[in-house]
Order: structure tokens, then C-alpha cells, then sequence
């Protein structure tokens, strides 16, 4: 069956997952965005799992449990301790799962084999044994209407699933609980829970997907707290989306490979098209992105490292003050005038401390040259758009040629260039 990318991922508030090539359903929650799903269909397992709150003090101090946030780094892994620290279900060790239901802790297994298309819900301890099997393909059959195109049994399973899942759990446990459950550690008391798993490559996937942000501003979390106050209307205003369209579907009973199930009324949001990556510029002061100036400085210093390691020294200034007049260039176009102060100062005051002494500015003035740096483009980039630009005085070059060394004079340079360019906008 054919799977789709996501449009959106916010890890732990919010997922676009595409129906078809057009439509997309949003799922909002602290089990969403961390990484791009696919879904329990995918799966060739059983995973057991329980829920947070099922699980006291007491019991763990007994059972001497190790939660999954517990088995994280925080520091080196932030963002997979995050999502670990907020989960409301945990995925359980094997060996742990008779001593949970032996103490009345109710122990959830779900299984589903791609090959087979066959799904499990096992549920024991803490209440009477349940369990339930179906074939995927027949409930997404039966589901949809549809017995033979795998677009629509496809699309059907993309929310069909997690409905499947709420109702024979009772309402408690979704599909997307399950799949990020299955991605962090296992809760254990005997050191096994990161047995078989990946959390370095949970933490790369989360950080792409907080990438991907870049450029949405706030509008994601507008998004979030929209849907989630939306009360019963038929549509409500999504941010980058435009309008989101609420798809109700009535109670109903499903009959299917001679099991009669039972779906309550859901309703799920639907939005079209991929959101719009669009900034807001305030047009009283030019704006710019801070994110460009963060890569351009990683970048160009990287480079202004191996040039003053490699280059003899009569080119070393010449090659500096290229790479810097480039870096405030595409600087020009992501900051705010404060933001491109600092990064005008950051990237100065560490060209000059990676140069040789032959060709760096004395430490005595290289702090009150990079305020007067910061200083300066604050000054032209706050000034009203009808004033005139006189660029550096005499007196200020000449100042810099007075100054011990040879590297004082791209500074001056510098803020020249970020002075034309603020002020041609």
C-alpha cells in the first residue's frame, strides 16, 4: 500500500499526515512530529505497553523500574529525554511483563504483522482478559466500501487504524501512542530497555524534524491551540494551511471477516495543500531570520580556520575580509538589525582571535571594536529610510592604519559593508 510523507512534523504538537496527494489529516499531541510515521501496518511485532499513570511511586521503588527517560542522556540527547519524559505510555521489557500484571498493573500488547496484514490487542491485568484479531486489509475493506483499490484501502488506514486501536482499547490507547512508545527506551528492571534500539537515530529524526520548522515562526503552535479550541464548528482557521475543514463521521457498525465491531462518532481535521513557508516582515525596520546568520557563521568560520592554517600570511587579510563581506551579504537577507549586530560582532571578534598575530587586531581593542561593530549597524539599521549614507569617515580609517597589526583594517571594512547594505535596502 502506498505511503505518504508527512506535510508537517512538530515533535510533540503537531502532524500533517497526507490521506492522498492532496488532502492531509492533522494530529495534534505530545505523541506526534517527532518523526515521520509509518504506521503500525509497517510493523512486524508485538509490543507491550502501560500506561504512565498506571505506575506509582511505590511500585517502581519495588519493582526497582527504570523508566525510559531514565536510560537517556539528557544532555547529548535532549530531544528523545523530551519526548521520553512526556509519554503517556511506555513501552514494557519483556521480561517485566507477568511481574506488572501479577501486580494488577494493566499490560496492553498490540501486534501487527505486514505480511499476514493480521492485527492483535491483548489486554490482561487490572481488569478482565480482552483480546481481539482482525485482518487490516478486510477492516480497511469494509471501512472504506472499497474491496479493491489500494489508494483507498491506503488512505483509509491512515486514520482507520488508530480509530481500530481507541476502540477496542477502550477509548485509552491510540496508534501513535504506539509508535513513538516503540522508539524510546523499554521500562525494565533489569538493564535491558535500549536492547535492539536506536535512540541516537530517534534524536537525529526529532532534530530534522525541529529543522524542518524553520521559517513557520509561531504559526505552528497557533495551529496546535487552534484545533485543539475549534469547539464543535465545521472549519476553523489554520495557519500556513489556510482553513482547516472538520470531517465527521457517525457511529456505525462494521461487520467484516465475521467480526462485528462497534465505531463510535469520531471527527478528525483535514487541510489541503503543503503549508506555506512564508515570513512576516515588519516594513518600519528591515527583519531578517537569525537562522542564516547561525549557519553562516558556523560555515565561514569553519572555512576562515583552514584558511588562516593553510594561507601564507600576505593573503590571509585578503581572504578573511572576502569570506566576511560574504557572511554579512547573506546575513543581510535573515536577521533583525540587533541579530545582525551580533553576528557581524561574533563573526569578527572570532576571524580576528583564529588569526595569526601577524594579522590580528590588538586584544586591546578587538572587544571595542566589535561593539563599535554591533553599535554601528544598530545605529543605520534603526535610522529613518529617507536619510543619507556617508559611509565610514576619513578619520575612522585613518584611526585603523594608526593601530598596531594588519587585520584592524577589514573590521572598519566590514562594517562599511554592512553599513551600504542596510542602507540600499
Amino acid at each position: 500500500m502506498k505511503a505518504f510523507t508527512p506535510k508537517l512534523l512538530a515533535p510533540g504538537r503537531l502532524l500533517a499526515l497526507p490521506l492522498d496527494d492532496e488532502t492531509s489529516v492533522l494530529v495534534v499531541g505530545h505523541a506526534v512530529g517527532w518523526f515521520a510515521p509509518e504506521g503500525l501496518r509497517s510493523w512486524n511485532q508485538e509490543l507491550s505497553v502501560v500506561r504512565r499513570t498506571d505506575l506509582g511511586s511505590e511500585l517502581c521503588a519495588r519493582l526497582a523500574l527504570t523508566l525510559p527517560e531514565e536510560q537517556i542522556a539528557k544532555a547529548r540527547l535532549p530531544l528523545a529525554f523530551e519526548a521520553a519524559s512526556g509519554a503517556a505510555w511506555l513501552a514494557v521489557s519483556p521480561a517485566l511483563v507477568q511481574l506488572l500484571r501479577a501486580a494488577d498493573v494493566r499490560v496492553h500488547t498490540v501486534g501487527a504483522d505486514r505480511l499476514t496484514s493480521r492485527f492483535l490487542y491483548d489486554a490482561r491485568g487490572g481488569g478482565a482478559d480482552q483480546m481481539f484479531e482482525c485482518d487490516l486489509v478486510e477492516f480497511a475493506s469494509a471501512l472504506s466500501g472499497d474491496l479493491a483499490r489500494n489508494d483507498v484501502l491506503s488512505g483509509a488506514l491512515v486514520t482507520g487504524i488508530d480509530r481500530l486501536v481507541r476502540v477496542v482499547s477502550g477509548g485509552l490507547l491510540g496508534e501513535h501512542d504506539l509508535l513513538l512508545a516503540e522508539r524510546l527506551p523499554r521500562l525494565c528492571n533489569d538493564g535491558t530497555g535500549l536492547s535492539g534500539l536506536n535512540v541516537e537515530r530517534f534524536e537525529e529524526d526529532a532534530a530534522r524534524a525541529q529543522a524542518s520548522l524553520a521559517g513557520y515562526g509561531s504559526d505552528v503552535a497557533e495551529l496546535a491551540l487552534l484545533l485543539g479550541q475549534a469547539g464543535e464548528g465545521s472549519s476553523a482557521r489554520a495557519p500556513l494551511f489556510g482553513t482547516a475543514e472538520r470531517r465527521t463521521e457517525a457511529a456505525r457498525t462494521l461487520t467484516f471477516g465475521g467480526i462485528t465491531l462497534e465505531l463510535p462518532k469520531t471527527a478528525t481535521w483535514l487541510v489541503a495543500g503543503s503549508p506555506a513557508r512564508e515570513r512576516t516582515v515588519d516594513t518600519r525596520t528591515p527583519s531578517m531570520p537569525s537562522a542564516a546568520a547561525a549557519a553562516v557563521a558556523a560555515e565561514d568560520l569553519e572555512h576562515l580556520r583552514h584558511v588562516v592554517s593553510q594561507a601564507p600570511a600576505q593573503r590571509v587579510n585578503m581572504e578573511v575580509s572576502s569570506a566576511l563581506e560574504d557572511a554579512v551579504r547573506e546575513a543581510s537577507s535573515a536577521a533583525s538589525a540587533p541579530a545582525v549586530a551580533t553576528s557581524v560582532g561574533t563573526l569578527t571578534a572570532v576571524a580576528s582571535a583564529i588569526a595569526p598575530p601577524s594579522v590580528r587586531a590588538p586584544e586591546s581593542a578587538g572587544a571595542e571594536t566589535v561593539v563599535a561593530a554591533s553599535d554601528a549597524v544598530v545605529s543605520q539599521a534603526s535610522a529613518p529610510k529617507s536619510a543619507t549614507a556617508d559611509g565610514p569617515s576619513h578619520d575612522d580609517v585613518a584611526a585603523s592604519d594608526e593601530e598596531p597589526g594588519q587585520g584592524l583594517w577589514f573590521v572598519v571594512l566590514l562594517i562599511g559593508v554592512a553599513y551600504f547594505i542596510w542602507h540600499g535596502r
